[in-house]
């Protein structure tokens, strides 16, 4: 399946809205809660101004959605924010969202990007790895029960 990705608009807030939440609320079930539960349109759309955000879609829904965020203390841009509403997982859509991620990266002329995941989440972690990524450190997170493993891809 192949899911149509496009830049997010300010129009899209709603949508996302919907789409983080129902995505994390999983997360959420099994011991990993996440502020994005919280979030509301004016935060979306604040990201939507402020970061690079790509949605995917089917049929005008939305499935997925990815920001790039910029790190200045890692002179790195970073990838974060993956989503992808639960009805629509394992079919490709997470790895489409991060190749697409990753090509936006690459065309603005970084050679690397990085991430932070979950430690101790049961998929997340191995599933970047296989996508190329490995563990270059470890963000320890004070109002979390986990920390935050910290994976690299050289593009």
């Amino acid at each position: 399946m192949n899911p149509s990705i496009r830049s997010a608009r300010e129009g899209d807030a709603p949508q996302l809205v919907e789409l983080y939440r129902r995505s994390y609320a999983e997360n959420a079930k099994i011991g990993f809660p996440s502020s994005i539960l919280d979030c509301d349109e004016g935060t979306i759309e604040q990201w939507i101004r402020n970061r690079t955000v790509f949605v995917a879609t089917h049929d005008e829904e939305f499935i997925g959605a990815v920001q790039l965020i910029p790190r200045p203390e890692w002179e790195l841009p970073e990838i974060g924010r993956l989503a992808v509403n639960p009805d629509w997982q394992e079919q490709g859509i997470g790895r489409t969202l991060l190749e697409s991620a990753e090509e936006h990266v690459k065309s603005e002329g970084w050679g690397t990007v990085r991430l932070r995941t979950l430690s101790d989440h049961p998929f997340l972690e191995d599933w970047y790895r296989r996508c190329g990524y490995e563990r270059v450190g470890v963000q320890r997170l004070d109002n979390r029960p986990y920390d935050a493993p910290i994976l690299e891809k050289k593009l």
